[in-house]
């Protein structure tokens, strides 16, 4: 598929805070009225198109259409998942259509840049609506066993998700990140609800003790030992 240039991108961005309505126009009569480039750029499945429901709640649908980007993305590269001018294009072009149902309102356009205030890895994880799905899909790979469940809770709740894949900590090392799930599912299956202060003040302890010993070093047994231990404290 081809992808606009960092510079178009740009030019966008300066026309958007003269004018949101400027994400609404078709893309090609985007790139056409504001002499916009594109050039080559990543494998593209065309024939995959994301789920949108008539029912709304269309955050309903972030599992399977998480599934589904990485399909239509094969061989892409973390690295080249950093890459914003591959989601903005995605975003106007080719997934305008779930853009346009998941996010109706434009609001300040954090959907559709990457390049915005904050931190890059937070807004491509969080914000953008297409690159956002390719990495909780790539994170959540890391958590795969044999309860089926534990992906599903992976995806059930953005802060959960967030606060364990935004801490390097965390996502160094799969083991850490399917400790972190299994022990969140398992106590909160035994009646143990979950909780999000709690679990934010659990996540700080993680990275605490992430950055004075090295965690994904232990084995699965003791390293889910140790983080249930710091879990169970409050």
């Amino acid at each position: 598929m081809d992808i606009l240039t960092m510079e178009s991108i740009d030019s966008i961005k300066k026309l958007f805070l003269e004018n949101e309505d400027i994400l609404n126009k078709p893309f090609k009569k985007l790139v056409e009225e504001n002499n916009l480039t594109l050039i080559e750029g990543y494998s593209f499945d065309h024939n995959i198109n994301l789920v949108i429901s008539n029912e709304g709640k269309q955050e309903n649908n972030d599992y399977t259409n998480a599934g589904l980007v990485y399909q239509a993305l094969p061989g892409l590269s973390p690295a080249e998942a950093t890459d914003e001018r591959l989601w903005v294009t995605l975003c106007l072009n080719q997934f305008r259509a779930y853009m346009n149902a998941r996010w109706p309102k434009i609001d300040d356009g954090k959907h559709y840049f990457v390049s915005v205030n904050g931190s890059i890895y937070r807004n491509l994880t969080r914000n953008n609506g297409i690159s956002r799905l390719w990495w909780t899909h790539y994170n959540s790979k890391k958590i795969t066993s044999d309860n089926k469940d534990l992906t599903t809770f992976f995806f059930n709740d953005i802060d959960r998700r967030q606060q364990a894949i935004e801490r390097t900590t965390s996502t160094s090392s799969k083991n850490v990140l399917k400790s972190i799930f299994e022990i969140v599912n398992e106590q909160n299956n035994t009646g143990k609800k979950y909780n999000r202060d709690h679990y934010r003040d659990f996540m700080k302890k993680v990275s605490f003790i992430g950055k004075r010993k090295s965690l994904p070093s232990l084995d699965e047994k003791n390293l889910k030992k140790n983080l249930l231990k710091l879990y169970l404290e409050n």
